[in-house]
């Protein structure tokens, strides 16, 4: 947090400490709800045997990432990515290399058949915008194929011919508002 003009700028702990505790805060009331019935979600699909399957493009891989392979995390889960899919038999699917790949709706029945899906997954997507072409493919492919669905936001246009309803946590990012820092 800075106040002030480019002479008097300062970040003040205790008032940035503060403002993230009451977006916290707002965040566990309005969410717990869903939050409540995810858990609920994940603990079936491994009582009956599945994983969790994660999958996300773009600056939502840092989703994917922080739900697989960390120290402490969720060890039944599993990240689906495009770096998955060969393109051809030297290159994968790289978004960095070609950012259109994310928009490509073909890759993700690549992605979902390579992952070899149990019965019991539960598979949560995470997206910026909702709309990209391999997202909304995976959650149709996921939900057709009756995997339970956990997404945000949820796909657009959300699949008419899916089994199962995603469960959707609608996470709204709001700037917190602080007051000026008091002048010494």
């Amino acid at each position: 947090v800075m106040t002030g003009s480019q002479d008097d700028t300062r970040i003040d702990a205790a008032r940035f400490a503060a403002a993230t505790q009451q977006v916290i805060e707002r965040f566990i009331e309005s969410q717990s709800g869903a939050i409540t019935e995810v858990a609920d979600m994940v603990v079936d699909a491994l009582g009956k045997g599945g994983m969790v399957q994660v999958f996300g493009t773009g600056h939502s891989e840092a989703f994917v990432m922080e739900m697989v392979n960390r120290a402490g995390g969720l060890v039944a889960a599993n990240a689906l990515s495009l770096r998955d899919v060969p393109v051809d038999a030297t290159v994968s699917a790289l978004p960095g290399a070609d950012p259109s790949v994310e928009r490509t709706p073909d890759l993700a029945a690549a992605i979902l058949d390579g992952a070899r899906p149990h019965p019991a997954d539960l598979f949560i997507i995470a997206s910026q915008s909702g709309i990209n072409g391999v997202v909304v493919e995976m959650a149709r492919l996921v939900t057709g194929r009756g995997h339970r669905l956990v997404a945000n936001p949820p796909p657009s246009p959300p699949s008419q011919d899916a089994a199962l309803p995603p469960t959707t946590i609608p996470l709204t990012y709001r700037r917190a508002h602080l007051p000026p820092a008091p002048r010494p």
